[in-house]
């Protein structure tokens, strides 16, 4: 087992007034679709894991597929996504 945690990009949290996740929801609720995230494909666990909190979260976002996971923290980094789900060690 090992554990996901929702990686959001600091510029998009600071740009959204997002400080956490209850903010987070609040934000997708009120716009729903406008917010996207990244995974390492479609199927990944970080797909999995977005698609587990949209349902959870009763929110709509859009998911973002990339050719594995480095791609897609690369696009989370640089702007290209707003946030993702990703194995705790490489996003720490």
């Amino acid at each position: 087992m090992v554990p996901n945690v929702l990686v959001m990009n600091p510029e998009a949290a600071a740009r959204l007034g997002i400080r956490d996740v209850a903010g987070l929801i609040e934000h997708a609720r009120r716009n729903p679709g406008r917010l996207n995230y990244a995974s390492g494909g479609n199927g990944s666990a970080g797909h999995l894991a977005g698609e587990l909190f949209k349902a959870t979260a009763r929110v709509s976002m859009v998911h973002i597929p990339y050719a594995g996971a480095a791609p897609a923290q690369l696009g989370l980094m640089s702007g290209q996504t707003d946030l993702m789900f990703d194995n705790l060690a490489p996003a720490a």
